[in-house]
């Protein structure tokens, strides 16, 4: 009884706080920035990795955005054998199609990409798979209309590889 209670406070709170959230009521356009790191894998080092973000959003209506983006991701290490998101080189771009789920202040994120440029170690491995697709999974807190803060998980075939920390900014 007692975990309902806390429960229910918490609901209560989480409502009364997100209740005045105040979305942009047109497209938009949307630049993001985050900084990510795979964690220690197999005794190897976690590879850093930046993420900057170009999008546009169309207002379907008051709680769906579609948006369609353009990637671009630098990577801190130019080879990573047990990642299927290493790269040979500094940078990769990619593609994105996804939407935003708007739930008073919080925002839930996804889309799939695709990448590009990606000049990676794991595509010349194994030249069958998926690779060149990822995920992105996410939430965000409304700041302000225009502001936006929160995490966005990127997965590549079955491997969750980053977890980005950012900011997004809507004009």
């Amino acid at each position: 009884m007692k975990k309902l209670r806390n429960w229910s406070f918490l609901l209560l709170v989480m409502i009364s706080t997100t209740s005045f959230a105040q979305h942009l009521a047109r497209n938009t356009f949307e630049l993001s920035a985050g900084l990510g790191r795979r964690g220690i894998l197999n005794e190897q080092e976690g590879v850093l990795r930046s993420t900057l973000s170009v999008g546009y959003n169309i207002r379907l209506n008051s709680l769906i955005d579609f948006k369609i983006a353009t990637d671009a991701l630098y990577f801190d290490q130019t080879q990573h054998d047990l990642l299927r998101a290493w790269s040979k080189e500094k940078w990769a771009y990619g593609a994105v199609i996804g939407s935003d789920l708007k739930l008073n202040r919080i925002i839930f994120t996804n889309g799939i990409g695709r990448y590009l440029y990606l000049n990676s170690g794991w595509i010349d491995k194994h030249p069958g798979d998926i690779i060149r697709f990822y995920t992105k999974i996410g939430f965000r807190y409304l700041i302000t209309k225009n502001l936006t803060a929160g995490f966005v998980m990127r997965a590549h075939s079955v491997q969750a590889d980053y977890i980005d920390f950012g900011l997004s900014v809507k004009f």
